[in-house]
Formats: structure tokens, sequence, C-alpha cells
């Protein structure tokens, strides 16, 4: 039996940490370029500013599809702009996220 098109790609999520689950779902699903995830050295990406929906006091997203902002510097064009995510990758940015407080980031 010959495996579909999603099969390896599942493969993959099953094995990655969840930073790297949150970002190989979140990126094609609304087309963002490696290059809007983050900058080349890796000191400048997404922040949770970059998340409007998120509050202060909750890791959650009240409603799907999600708003995600590209800020001017990482665009390709440079203006800023607004994209969305789909259901699963919010939920693997929310696992992410809780994952970060848990081991003690602000």
């Amino acid at each position: 039996m010959r495996a579909g098109p999603a099969r390896p790609f599942r493969t993959v999520l099953c094995a990655a940490e969840l930073r790297e689950k949150a970002a190989a779902l979140v990126r094609p699903s609304v087309g963002l370029r490696p290059g809007a995830l983050g900058n080349f050295l890796g000191d400048d990406g997404r922040v949770i500013g970059d998340l409007p929906e998120v509050g202060a006091k909750t890791v959650r997203f009240p409603k799907t599809p999600t708003p995600i902002v590209v800020r001017r510097h990482l665009s390709k064009a440079n203006p800023q702009y607004f994209t969305f995510t789909r259901e699963e990758g919010a939920a693997a940015v929310v696992d992410h996220l809780h994952s970060r407080v848990e081991a003690g980031a602000r």
C-alpha cells in the first residue's frame, strides 16, 4: 500500500518538538515564507505581540482562524500585514506557548 502525501508530513509532526511543530503547521497553512517567522540570524522572530488574540493572562485563542501580524521588517514587500492560521496551527502555537510558560519564559 502506498502512503498518501499527508503521511510523511504527519510522521515529521509526530517526531518534532513543540516549537518546530508549531512552525510546521502555521507556515504552510497561511503561506508564510521562512523569513516571516524570523530573521536569518535567529535573533528576531515571532513575538506574543504578533498574536493579537492572546490575552495578557491566558494563552489561548478564542476563535479560529487566528490572526497573525507579520511585522514590517519581517515582510518581504515591507508593509506590515495580517494573515491567519487554522485551528490545528493555533493549537500547536498554544501548546508551544504553554511549554514556554511552564519552563519559566516570560
